[in-house]
């Protein structure tokens, strides 16, 4: 008896659990692409903005005979 109900739990659970978890994976995934290709975007913007915190630095530890 207890069988039984285990297996009918079973029959119909399994493919809820497998669309639910196939639909977080795929979820996970996207957000990923989305995050590396917003990094890529930003990824000159954030050299610029190194180098423009960073320049006065460098030209202020630097000698002008050079």
């Amino acid at each position: 008896m207890v069988n039984e109900w285990l297996v009918a739990a079973g029959v119909v659970l399994t493919p809820i659990v497998v669309v639910v978890l196939g639909w977080w994976f795929n979820r996970q995934q996207q957000d990923r692409a989305r995050l590396a290709a917003l990094e890529q975007q930003l990824q000159g913007d954030r050299v610029q903005v190194y180098r423009d915190i960073l320049e006065p630095f460098a030209v202020m530890f630097t000698s002008d005979v050079a």
